[in-house]
């Protein structure tokens, strides 16, 4: 029991990005608040995923991997190069007793040719990140067996509706930009990649961009897509 009070205690003098449960109605204080729980409601997935095989890119500090874990789904693999997510991950993994497998690595190491596909494919809030956009969405329809979840920052124009261009905007980081899609763009671009359906199952977190971002006449929201193989 001394271990287990311990280990709590590594837990809550972390600072959390993401709000994970933990027993008794104990939670990590994730900076993102609900946002980690309320797109899995948008995702509507089955209480029961046994059998069901899952791969999180860019799992932070793996609260779907391990919400999914506790849906009977496996084998799980999640994947994140941050050495701060492994940490506490780590932390959580050993919380719960998981089995679920972390590789630190490049999303872009990934290849179906060794690892195989899975059944279901995370990837969220990770393609602003990436610099070689279009590339990433190819490589998701490689990994993906059934369907996949695409979380994306799109670009809002507040004049051109149907608008189909890639939205370079400032990062938080001097010299550095990433790339947001209008939603017309990022629809062709999954279709294109060979998904041969796309639903928009929801949006959150929109916010006007402002002038240090560096693009003028858009704003942005997160929109979840679900496509399937």
């Amino acid at each position: 029991m001394v271990e287990r009070d311990e280990l709590l205690e590594q837990i809550q003098t972390q600072k959390w990005y993401q709000s994970i449960p933990l027993a008794d109605g104990v939670t990590t204080e994730g900076e993102t608040g609900s946002s980690e729980s309320d797109k899995l409601a948008m995702m509507d997935l089955p209480a029961d995923l046994t059998g069901t095989s899952v791969l999180d890119i860019g799992c932070n500090e793996g609260f779907y991997s391990f919400e999914l874990e506790s849906r009977g789904a496996a084998p799980i693999l999640a994947v994140d190069q941050h050495p701060a997510a492994r940490e506490k991950f780590d932390l959580i993994h050993r919380w719960k007793g998981s089995r679920v497998e972390f590789r630190p690595c490049d999303f872009f190491d990934l290849r179906a040719a060794d690892i195989g596909t899975h059944d279901i494919v995370l990837f969220l809030a990770v393609l602003h990140h990436v610099r070689h956009p279009l590339l990433a969405i190819d490589r998701i329809f490689e990994l993906t067996g059934e369907f996949a979840f695409i979380e994306y920052v799109e670009a809002i124009s507040r004049e051109h509706e149907d608008q189909a261009v890639l939205v370079r905007r400032q990062s938080k980081k001097p010299g550095r930009f990433q790339m947001l899609p209008t939603r017309t763009f990022m629809l062709d671009v999954v279709e294109r990649a060979g998904f041969s359906s796309i639903s928009v199952v929801g949006s959150h977190r929109k916010t006007k961009l402002r002038e240090r971002h560096g693009t003028p006449g858009y704003d942005q929201q997160r929109v979840l897509l679900k496509v399937q193989k």
